[in-house]
């Protein structure tokens, strides 16, 4: 009979757990003819995320992960980041709130989701915020579609490609460089875009106006007023 698996350090390895050579801890396991995978780079971290990953599909989730909406992918998403400062994280659920939840892509399936989709969401919010302030919500969104590429294998490619880059020319240069408010004690991140993970992003700059000069067209998009200091 063979023996345990044991990691780097000598502690036994739980059912279909293993270790790779940069040190990392990953989780396999096919359930009813699917694959599921999950990493983490401690093992009692992976063991909790083993433990909501089952639960999840305990519970049906994961099973229909590939009829998700776009929020319900990001709930997911957001709970297994490990990556992410909790000040981070936080607002990263506000914007999230702000910004997309309640927008034409928040209610659609994720696999429906295509790079025009992206591009014309990004119209919209060029017509209240600044460029840096939507590159910030480009990290976002674009962190949760690459979990679903490259992690679930939910979609192809990640629809974020190149949206950027096709709503730049929108902007006038004095858009580009800050919005018209600002929430005090926030910075925006320096190097946004694709191939800029979660946990490279620096935190955001308040990127909103008075609630009441918000476009017809943006009525979703409505973060709470702040005071001015």
């Amino acid at each position: 009979m063979a023996g345990k698996r044991k990691d780097s350090k000598g502690r036994t390895l739980p059912p279909n757990v293993s270790q790779k050579t940069d040190g990392r801890y990953i989780w396999r396991k096919s359930i009813e003819g699917k694959s599921y995978t999950v990493t983490d780079n401690d093992l009692a971290g992976l063991k909790a995320k083993i433990i909501q990953k089952e639960a999840d599909i305990q519970n049906g989730t994961c099973r229909d992960l590939g009829k998700a909406t776009l929020n319900q992918y990001f709930e997911k998403y957001i709970d297994l980041v490990d990556d992410l400062k909790l000040a981070t994280k936080e607002n990263y659920k506000n914007y999230w709130k702000w910004y997309i939840k309640d927008s034409p892509i928040g209610k659609k399936q994720l696999r429906n989701i295509h790079n025009s989709d992206i591009v014309e969401l990004y119209k919209k919010l060029s017509e209240k915020l600044a460029y840096t302030t939507i590159q910030y919500i480009n990290n976002i969104l674009y962190s949760c579609l690459d979990c679903a590429v490259h992690d679930d294998k939910l979609l192809p490619s990640n629809p974020c490609d190149r949206a950027m880059a096709k709503i730049r020319k929108r902007l006038s240069p004095s858009r580009r460089s800050g919005d018209s408010a600002r929430t005090p004690g926030k910075q925006p991140p320096a190097r946004p875009g694709p191939g800029i993970h979660t946990s490279l992003c620096a935190e955001p700059r308040g990127c909103h106006g008075n609630d009441q000069n918000v476009p017809p067209t943006l009525k979703w998009m409505r973060p709470p007023s702040e005071p001015r200091p």
